[in-house]
């Protein structure tokens, strides 16, 4: 409510003067400089360039929650997502920068208020003189300040505290959505990676019968050693490959054990749970749709975090503004005093009300260069707002085109996994009924597993894409609601 000078009582005599000084002073204290910091979001495109060929238009649904990961439907997923929330020191740190804000912004709000001190002391004493008697006294006194808001710099100190406390909770905010993405990414591609080294393991194993086969028909004169030759060669590169593909599985592994903090045994173990998805090395991401950019990006944490920071940066400009301007401060004094000499006590109380003004007649300019920093500071906030826009709307249409990539890689990847699959089982068959040899049943084993390995990979670009495509839209790939994170 807005003050009145009009209800101020108006007292009589001598003290007219300065009640009236004190209520037209409070009735200014609601001016400022400025008006309230309103920044808005540069022009946004009204479209995404792309779709994936993954996805499918859907009604908003509750996947693009705090939880979006349990859209993949993975149980070891989730294993591995709440360690990590609750031992990652990248977060912790995150939530404490929040909670530091938090309580910068509190002490500013307790700023525009009047502050109240009461004290006491007693003692008891002689003087130098012969004649005197020891005395006691006490005294207890309430004092009150009051800086009056006189041109709205108080009120501009609020308001920049609450911007940055919205900017820091937005910084939580994409800090979590930044660690989970981190943790599904490197799921997905440990699940891949184990698949693939399977697929390794049995290609060498594929690759010794065959050399086994040719070095028994070398023997027999029926090949040269050549072909022995050949056959070691190859088996030995498959050797290389499939202690390359462990070596990355065991350091995809220790990097879900740094972002987690849990032992291996337990990250293995939590891979080890089977995934939703028959027939599949990794999760089958959903069938979701980005929203529109102007509802992404108008929550993305990172663009929240800058569009606050730069009315935060405005509504300092109000408060250098004002700090150029004449002060005024109110304060009083009420407290008794008590004093026992000779046997008996006397009593007295004193008062006071004192206003106070001041300003500052030459500074040799350093107010002005204080609002001049003041004001290329949000010229930067907004370069800087405009510079995370445009990254936001990069990074959204990269994991677009990742996606739509992907799903066209795993189209392919899986007619050429069924067609090697038809071969190998014609292949079985008829090295069964004797029409076809060993090595070329091997042969075409290592072909099916080729295939395999081509289905893996596209399979996990496509489910890192989508986890890709969660982080770059701050987990806004279904649906218009806010994204909730740390409060």
């Amino acid at each position: 409510m807005p003050f009145n000078p009009l209800s101020c009582p108006l007292p009589s005599g001598g003290r007219l003067a300065r009640w009236g000084l004190v209520c037209t002073a409070a009735a200014l204290s609601a001016c400022a400089l400025q008006p309230p910091a309103a920044s808005s979001l540069p022009p946004l495109p009204h479209q995404w360039s792309r779709t994936p060929a993954f996805t499918s238009p859907a009604a908003p649904n509750a996947h693009a929650t705090a939880e979006w990961w349990q859209a993949l439907r993975d149980p070891g997923l989730s294993t591995l997502v709440q360690a990590a929330e609750q031992a990652s020191p990248t977060l912790a740190r995150a939530m404490a920068r929040l909670e530091e804000v938090r309580s910068s912004a509190a002490a500013q709000d307790v700023n525009a208020n009047p502050s109240l001190r009461a004290d006491a002391k007693a003692g008891r004493g002689n003087s130098q003189s012969g004649n005197s008697q020891p005395a006691s006294s006490a005294s207890a006194s309430l004092s009150l300040a009051w800086e009056l808001d006189l041109f709205g710099g108080l009120r501009h100190d609020r308001a920049a505290a609450q911007q940055r406390l919205q900017a820091s909770r937005a910084d939580a905010q994409g800090t979590r959505l930044s660690l989970l993405a981190q943790v599904a990414d490197a799921a997905i591609a440990a699940r891949a990676c184990a698949a693939q080294a399977a697929a390794r393991r049995e290609d060498v194993r594929s690759r010794r019968a065959a050399l086994q086969l040719t070095e028994l028909r070398q023997s027999a004169g029926q090949v040269a050693a050549l072909d022995s030759a050949r056959s070691r060669s190859s088996l030995a590169d498959a050797e290389i490959n499939r202690v390359s593909i462990e070596e990355q599985c065991a350091e995809g592994e220790q990097q879900l054990v740094q972002l987690t903090g849990l032992p291996l045994a337990e990250v293995r173990r939590a891979l080890g749970e089977p995934a939703a998805g028959a027939g599949r090395a990794v999760p089958e991401p959903p069938p979701l749709q980005p929203a529109l950019p102007a509802t992404v990006l108008a929550s993305h944490p990172a663009v929240v975090s800058a569009l606050r920071s730069a009315d935060a940066a405005w509504e300092d400009i109000g408060s250098a503004e004002a700090a150029r301007r004449p002060s005024l401060s109110l304060s009083a004094l009420l407290g008794p005093s008590w004093l026992r000499a000779a046997g008996s006590w006397a009593r007295s109380t004193s008062w006071s009300l004192a206003p106070a003004l001041g300003g500052t007649l030459w500074d040799g300019g350093r107010g002005a260069a204080t609002a001049g920093a003041a004001r290329a500071r949000y010229a930067q906030a907004l370069a800087s707002l405009e510079s995370t826009l445009r990254s936001a709307i990069q990074d959204v249409e990269n994991a677009l085109s990742l996606a739509e990539g992907a799903a066209e890689r795993e189209r392919l990847a899986m007619a050429g996994s069924a067609a090697a699959a038809q071969l190998l089982g014609a292949s079985v068959a008829s090295h069964q009924a004797g029409r076809m040899s060993l090595f070329e049943l091997e042969d075409a084993r290592r072909g099916f597993n080729n295939a395999q390995l081509a289905l893996i990979s596209a399979q996990r670009d496509r489910a890192r894409a989508w986890v890709a495509l969660m982080k770059a839209t701050g987990a806004q790939a279904a649906t218009s609601s806010d994204t909730q994170g740390p409060t």
